[in-house]
């Protein structure tokens, strides 16, 4: 068999001497039996691995000892444990002797240490064995008679084996030359902790191994497992043999293949290529031989297959996976001599089942393990880092089922552990800052399969469906040990394990986390026992019944728990700010509000602790100042929320007022703060249905951050705009001045029709431009123009409310001091327009725009109807009507967006066709007046009227009507004047008869009887219509039509109110018309 037939690869992780360069090759006849002068007397030679006689393999403790300094690979490597005992399971098959190991899950990592049951039975005074000790008698010893099998002890304690021992030692203190100076790092061996919060936690009990440390310690690759394992195997080199090892060897026996095995294990598990072999007889040395690693498995009497010893290898690591599944739990593998069964039973679950309070004496060491494993993992990333999910998935696993050990076999004698836990659970939940929560959720998506690799489904064989080993502990399962060498590969399935759940939304992370924290705090206050286990057996009353003998103080500083409740307090408040925003988010400002009351109360937790520390001064970080502004935000717009959704403020006040038991504990916790002058301030404010009130309290507490801000504006005071906090708050600030701005303009409108005094309501308006003026500031500090814009619209609506007060206070007359207002406005609103452009801000463009329009035109209609004879000349106030209407039929330009019947083209429309009808009758009356009958007067007053008519056409037939009225009045003014043209006269009558046809139609049945115009209506229809006879009458060769005329005269003389009939009478006229 060739060594390319496997594939093995050993890397040294760990080297605690250097070894020397050849070994002194001794002189046949050489008496071993007889002691080097060095012997058990050279602290150097000591060092050798089995120089003293023991056996290293021994220690009960060794994987978990080697774990605890190699935590980096613990999860990654799939076995951890000594050599010694890795041979015995691979070559279990071969090997007729007992086998006895006990397994501990950790992760994707099973680590594997010898028991020595027999050992353990004959130890009466470790009550932590008892259980174990009924279980071996009533369940495994009964069983090992009926076969005629009995435990052994392991053949490295037996006589023959401690006297192998001596001899090997003395043969490796002849062997050995001057050593080289020891190079020793007793240290645990794992990554940087790049967090400072984790970095000051205390460490868990040391659980020290009985005897020296392996020599080495390796990380083996076989195949495809990698294990790390201790090695205690003596290795030298020379000039022609660099790296090899070293054995004794009793020449009048052959080398077995158990030997010859046990040798070419240790030389692949340490990738040493050549063996050097001393050969003695009763301790005489013979002669030396050397073998390289290769030629191991063909050597005569000892040949082996290297595969069948990977098969081997691969189906008892399968094995173990499928069926030691539950992390944390501790297994028994035991396979009695000459029996050629294993069974493998979980001692965790046979002890939980347990109704006494029996205790798992491995339990603690295993916790301590997770625990280590789980702080190393978190403390590889900063405080600003997000750890991968996958990571934290881990990790969480790791510490829940550390916990469970903890809880049922520590007898709560290590609380300050429990508290790190906890601790740690909170880092694993919620971020260092609230800005994390995105990339924190999103680094989960990659744990959404968690070891989704190494966890496929269960295969359908039923025997491995069936024994599960943790269902049935006291049965356990069991496998004939020829399965590993003669049966098919077992295929791994190990159970996924259960990890943290990576759909939690951000409000469950957060109330976990609170719970967390409240149990943290719990176990922060409990005192731990300080007293070791030996000074408890010298007291009177030796150890409790309540705690386990093995209970020693925690590797601890006096600072560590100052600084985990500050870091704690740091944690509440970004989880409870978390959770207000949440709620704030979902519209529940209820749960908001108690929840940002109570991460200020955290805040102020922090505060307190930063400037106290040891009686001095130190100013709070600028992360924690930035946290408690933005806290205080959110308060301040859950109070502008509360206001603008005043309708449920009753179930807003009652989720105020829920409290549930983790927050009454931190409330505890925290209640050292509630001093802090800022949140005395903020818990004196409540949620009530009062909009103003509110407002104002949104005011209050956006000013409080000026206290907190991590930066002032030098002596004037000014919130800074240089960071993104002060520029929230500037703009937030503006906001809130503009609400309260808003609500005072309605009160001035509201107050305006009730009996109030313009001096009362002068002051609610000069309170509601103060706090418009005060947002004006506030935008304009931070250069935002829609917003600026929006308040001076604001101001703009408030001059006209106060133009319209000072109006009905003068009894409609308008005054000097009303059109100074109305002015006023249309700045305001100019001044906004400035601002804004018809691309990025075109809504409020066309809002500002059409506000612009309406105040133009109630101006120039106060000026036109309302304007004392005394306070203008005629001629002023009709050029001041015109330009103010002029500019108000500018400013109203229907939206390019707006489609055609749409409502706002409809009110566009009215608007200038209200314009149009003002401006016609103004110059209608203009042109009456004018002596000289100017015709530009008529042309622009029909101009102005034909425009009316097609913007009031199919929108508002009354206003059709009026203005039709108006412009047949106009016609018959013109005609008037043109008494020497007949013909003009004619044409101008004629048309205005056709106009009153026309506009017969725009009445219907109900409005003709209710209009005011009806009258006038048929008045004008009437003198026209015998006008135009008369006319007919004096034209040669129209004797005809002017009789037929006459006769729809007489007949519409005689329709009095009947609608029909006049429409019948404007039907006849306008057929007849045509003939003229």
């Amino acid at each position: 068999m060739t060594e390319e037939s496997i594939r093995s690869k050993a890397i040294v992780q760990y080297e605690p001497f250097i070894l020397p360069t050849t070994f002194n090759r001794l002189a046949p006849h050489t008496d071993l039996h007889q002691p080097p002068e060095n012997w058990l007397k050279d602290d150097t030679a000591s060092k050798i691995p089995h120089a003293s006689g023991q056996h290293s393999a021994s220690s009960s403790q060794s994987s978990l000892h080697i774990a605890n300094r190699y935590l980096d690979m613990v999860g990654d490597v799939d076995v951890i444990a000594s050599a010694e005992v890795v041979k015995k399971l691979m070559r279990m098959p071969l090997d007729k002797r007992q086998v006895s190991v006990v397994v501990h899950r950790v992760g994707n990592t099973l680590l594997f240490d010898e028991f020595d049951v027999l050992a353990m039975l004959m130890a009466a005074e470790e009550r932590e064995w008892e259980w174990i000790k009924e279980f071996v008698r009533d369940h495994l010893a009964s069983d090992l008679k009926n076969k005629n099998l009995n435990l052994r002890r392991p053949y490295h304690k037996s006589t023959p084996a401690a006297l192998e021992r001596n001899m090997l030692s003395k043969f490796l203190h002849y062997s050995v030359p001057t050593l080289a100076d020891s190079v020793s790092d007793e240290s645990q061996i794992s990554a940087l902790n790049q967090n400072p919060d984790l970095q000051q936690l205390p460490d868990p009990p040391s659980e020290e191994p009985s005897i020296e440390h392996p020599s080495r310690t390796v990380l083996w690759q076989f195949e495809d497992m990698q294990m790390l394992l201790g090695s205690t195997l003596p290795i030298f080199g020379g000039a022609n043999h660099p790296v090899v090892s070293l054995r004794l060897h009793d020449a009048t026996k052959p080398i077995n293949v158990l030997t010859g095995l046990d040798y070419w294990l240790d030389n692949l598990i340490c990738n040493v290529p050549e063996l050097a072999m001393c050969y003695h007889i009763n301790g005489i040395v013979q002669n030396y031989e050397i073998l390289k690693t290769i030629d191991i498995p063909d050597l005569p009497d000892s040949r082996f297959s290297p595969t069948v010893i990977r098969d081997v290898a691969q189906n008892i690591l399968s094995f173990l996976n499928n069926k030691c599944t539950k992390e944390g739990h501790t297994y028994w593998l035991f396979k009695a001599q000459n029996d050629e069964i294993v069974k493998l039973y979980d001692l965790t679950s046979i002890c939980d089942q347990r109704s006494d309070d029996s205790r798992n004496p491995f339990s603690l060491p295993v916790a301590f393990l997770l625990y280590r494993v789980a702080k190393n993992l978190l403390g590889k990333f900063k405080d600003d880092e997000v750890p991968p999910g996958k990571v934290r998935a881990t990790v969480y696993s790791l510490l829940r089922n550390c916990l469970k050990l903890i809880e049922d076999h520590s007898n709560g004698c290590y609380p300050d552990l429990e508290a790190c836990i906890y601790f740690l659970l909170v880092q694993l939940f919620v971020p260092a800052s609230c800005n994390q929560w995105s990339d924190w959720l999103a680094a989960e998506d990659d744990a959404s399969s968690v070891y989704s690799d190494d966890a496929p489904s269960l295969p359908d064989d039923e025997d491995l469906e069936d024994d599960d080993v943790s269902e049935a502990p006291y049965r356990g399962v069991q496998m004939d040990v020829k399965n590993f060498v003669n049966g098919k590969m077992i295929k791994e399935c190990r159970k996924a394990h259960d990890y943290m759940h990576v759909t939690l939304t951000v409000e469950q992370r957060c109330r976990s986390a609170l719970e967390y924290v409240s149990r943290c705090i719990k176990y922060l206050s409990i005192t731990p026992p300080t007293r070791t286990a030996a000074e408890g057996d010298e007291e009177e009353g030796a150890t409790s019944a309540e705690t386990p003998s093995n209970v020693v103080a925690m590797t601890t500083t006096s600072a560590w728990r100052s600084n985990v409740e500050t870091s704690l307090g740091h944690k509440v408040a970004v989880i409870l700010f978390t959770l207000a925003r949440h709620y704030f988010d979902q519209g529940k400002y209820g749960r908001s509000f108690r929840y940002v009351k109570f991460a200020i109360l955290a805040y102020g937790s922090i505060s307190n602790v930063k400037q106290a520390s040891d009686n001095e001064c130190v100013s709070v970080s600028e992360e924690s100042r930035i946290l408690g502004c933005e806290m205080l935000q959110l308060l301040g717009d859950v109070f502008v929320m509360v206001a603008l959704h005043v309708a449920k403020i009753q179930i807003y006040q009652e989720e105020s007022a829920v409290l549930v038991d983790c927050e009454a504990d931190l409330l505890e916790f925290l209640s050292p703060a509630s001093s802090h002058p800022i949140y005395e301030k903020v818990d004196q404010l409540c949620l009530c249905g009062d909009p103003l009130k509110s407002f104002e309290n949104s005011l209050k507490v956006y000013l409080l951050c000026k206290e907190v801000l991590p930066s002032t504006g030098g002596d004037t005071g000014e919130i800074p705009v240089s960071t993104s906090q002060g520029l929230q708050l500037v703009k937030r600030l503006g906001n809130v001045n503009n609400e309260l701005g808003k609500i005072f303009e309605n009160q001035l409108m509201e107050q305006s029709s009730l009996d109030v005094s313009v001096e009362g309501l002068g002051d609610v308006m000069r309170r509601s431009n103060q706090y418009f003026d005060e947002a004006i500031l506030c935008f304009q500090r931070i250069a935002d123009r829609l917003n600026v814009a929006l308040v001076l619209s604001n101001l703009g609506r408030l001059m006209r409310i106060w133009a319209h007060i000072l109006s009905c206070a003068h009894n409609n007359q308008l005054t000097q001091q009303e059109k100074n207002v109305y002015y006023k406005a249309i700045d305001y609103y100019k001044q906004a327009l400035s601002l804004l452009d018809t691309v990025d801000s075109k809504e409020l463009y066309e809002n500002v725009n059409w506000d612009l329009s309406s105040t133009y035109l109630t101006l120039g209609k106060q000026v036109q109807d309302a304007t004392p004879a005394a306070a203008l000349s005629r001629q002023d106030a009709e050029h001041e009507v015109i330009e103010l209407l002029s500019k108000s039929m500018k400013h109203c330009t229907v939206p390019s967006k707006a489609k055609k019947g749409s409502q706002a083209e409809h009110r566009y429309s009215l608007r200038l066709g209200e314009i149009n009808q003002r401006l016609g009758s103004l110059y209608h009356q203009c042109y009456r007046e004018d002596e000289q009958k100017t015709k530009s007067l008529n042309s622009m007053a029909e101009f102005h009227y034909s425009r009316a008519v097609d913007f009031y056409r199919s929108r508002d037939s009354l206003a059709l009507i009026r203005v039709q009225i108006e412009r047949v009045a106009l016609i018959e003014c013109h005609c008037t004047t043109l008494s020497s043209n007949v013909k003009i006269q004619q044409r101008l009558l004629r048309n205005a008869l056709d106009i009153l046809c026309d506009t017969v139609n725009h009445f219907t049945a109900e409005s003709f009887g209710a209009s005011s115009f009806q009258t006038i209506f048929t008045s004008q229809f009437l003198k026209l219509l015998l006008t135009v006879y008369k006319h007919a009458s004096s034209i040669k060769n129209k004797e005809k039509l002017a009789n037929e005329l006459k006769t729809v005269y007489a007949s519409a003389l005689k329709n009095g109110e009947d609608f029909n009939k006049w429409v019948n009478s404007c039907k006849s006229t306008k057929e007849l018309l045509t003939k003229f």
